[in-house]
Parts: structure tokens; C-alpha cells; sequence
């Protein structure tokens, strides 16, 4: 996944725009409620002590790692357990995971050692009339203050440090499958800054690079 500041800086202003429109929702990272097992920045060790058989993933040279765990009862069979796929992504097959029952997948972004986003994608056995509806129960359900806004296929919520996303869509990750499925992200987006600044400054040393060399060309 290539991260691209100018999306970041756009949804950082939504996040801005929204908390200051809205009322107020307080919740932290630390305070986060539990999704099927994981919470925000739940560090690797916390996950291998509940899961012995969560792997231990490597970073890319920006601290991030990505995990997806897949639930095998309705899952692509073609697709390779337990491993890597191009894009970074590790695969494990959710069999070891008992609160996967009910959802499709769960990707996980962790970020230096802790869990940076959580994002959970549930079977669309359970029709929901409108995304609104989806959207409602979920919030009430988190016991959210401050009500998820927005339009089309998702809506959002900014809390202290969090950045709530839930709606009912296509996983564009998924290249086997192309259903619309409710889902709900968690994000500690503090720390995304955090990501986004770190490679900002990889590319801010790559652009003076190339300067020092067209400073010193000669024909």
C-alpha cells in the first residue's frame, strides 16, 4: 500500500471538520473497546499471549506491518494460509481464533509493535436495510457519543485520537470476491501522522539527494 500525504492531509481536515461540528466524542485509543479480541495498540506480545499462534510480523522500514485473518468457513480456497502475500500482507487462517466467528476477516495494521488499525469485515447474512441502519446499531452498540456522519457507503466519527469508519462496502482488497459487506475500522490515527512523517522524511531526504546531484552536474 503506497501512502499518498495529500489523502492523509485530506482526511486529517475531514477529522478536524467533523470533531469541531459534531458533539464531542471523548474516547481514546486506550479506551477503545474490544473488537473480536483486538483493541488499539495492543501490543504483539499481548496478541501471542491470548493467540499463541498469531505470527510475529515483519516491519517495513517505516515500522508497519500488516496482518489479515481470514475466516476458512467462507474464504477462497486458492488463497495461501499463513504467508505473505505481494503486497506485505501476512494471511492466517482464523481457525485459532474463536471471536472471528461470525465475520469474514480482520485486518490488522500495526504499527511499531501495536496495533494502529483494526478494520472487520462481517458476512452479509444479516440484510441490513440501509447503511444508516448498520451504522446506528453499531454506534449504540460501542456506546458512542456523537453520531456517525456522512454520505454514500460509510460513515465516520472522530473522537480523542480515534477515527471511527463503518458502512456496508466492497473490500477492494479482496480481488476474488466483490460483495458489499458490513464492516467497522478503528483507527488510532495519531499514530498514522506518526507513519505519515516518517515518510515524509525518507522523501524529503530522497528530493535533496537528487538536488545535490543536479547542483553538481556538468555537461
Amino acid at each position: 500500500m503506497n501512502f499518498k500525504p495529500a489523502i492523509y492531509l485530506f482526511f486529517l481536515l475531514l477529522w478536524v471538520f467533523q470533531f469541531a461540528c459534531s458533539q464531542p466524542c471523548t474516547l481514546t485509543p486506550e479506551q477503545a473497546p474490544e473488537m473480536r479480541g483486538f483493541r488499539l495498540l495492543m501490543s504483539v506480545e499481548e496478541i501471542r499471549a491470548k493467540y499463541k499462534d498469531f505470527p510475529i510480523p515483519s516491519a517495513n522500514e517505516f515500522g508497519l506491518a500488516k496482518v489479515l485473518i481470514v475466516n476458512n468457513a467462507n474464504y477462497p480456497m486458492n488463497y495461501v494460509i499463513n504467508r505473505s502475500r505481494p503486497d506485505g500482507v501476512i494471511i492466517v487462517n482464523g481457525i485459532g481464533y474463536p471471536e472471528i466467528k461470525g465475520t469474514s476477516r480482520i485486518y490488522l495494521e500495526i504499527f511499531d509493535g501495536r496495533i494502529m488499525k483494526i478494520k472487520v469485515f462481517y458476512f452479509n447474512d444479516l440484510k441490513w436495510n440501509s447503511v444508516d441502519e448498520f451504522t446506528k446499531k453499531t454506534a449504540e452498540s460501542l456506546e458512542l457519543k456523537g453520531a456517525l456522519r456522512g454520505g454514500g457507503k460509510s460513515r465516520q466519527l472522530t473522537c480523542d485520537g480515534i477515527w471511527i469508519d463503518a458502512g456496508i462496502d466492497e473490500d477492494y482488497k479482496q480481488l476474488q470476491t466483490h460483495e458489499n459487506l458490513p464492516y467497522l475500522e478503528l483507527n488510532a490515527y495519531r499514530l498514522y501522522m506518526e507513519l505519515l512523517s516518517r515518510q515524509d522524511k525518507k522523501n524529503e531526504n530522497a528530493n535533496r539527494k537528487e538536488q545535490e546531484r543536479r547542483d553538481v552536474f556538468k555537461p
